[in-house]
């Protein structure tokens, strides 16, 4: 549910900003393939990757750890390479587990 909260302020956000991707806050740094949110260690119960993602770059190459979300890919996961790209942050909202509050 705060995934699907964060994107609908992500769409709202777009018209204000020239970025076109964000770090979503997920890793496989420590081990290849098991990707993992970054602020609680805990594994991803859900992606939501583009196709042919994760990949490799193209070469072989295990470099890309980072997750990022990406306008030009409707939105869907893709996997960088941590120090190349220094996206933005998604940031988590806190919350209570009542539903959000609805405001327009």
């Amino acid at each position: 549910m705060k995934y699907l909260v964060g994107i609908i302020i992500l769409l709202e956000r777009i018209g204000d900003s020239n970025e076109t991707a964000w770090w979503i806050g997920l890793t496989d740094e420590n081990v290849e393939g098991l990707w993992k949110w970054h602020d609680t260690d805990t594994l991803a119960t859900f992606t939501d990757w583009y196709p042919g993602e994760p990949s490799t770059n193209g070469g072989g190459s295990n470099n890309e750890d980072c997750a990022s979300i990406y306008v030009r890919e409707s939105f869907h996961w893709n996997d960088v390479d941590c120090q190349l790209y220094k996206y933005y942050p998604i940031c988590e909202l806190g919350g209570t587990e009542s539903s959000p509050e609805v405001v327009g």
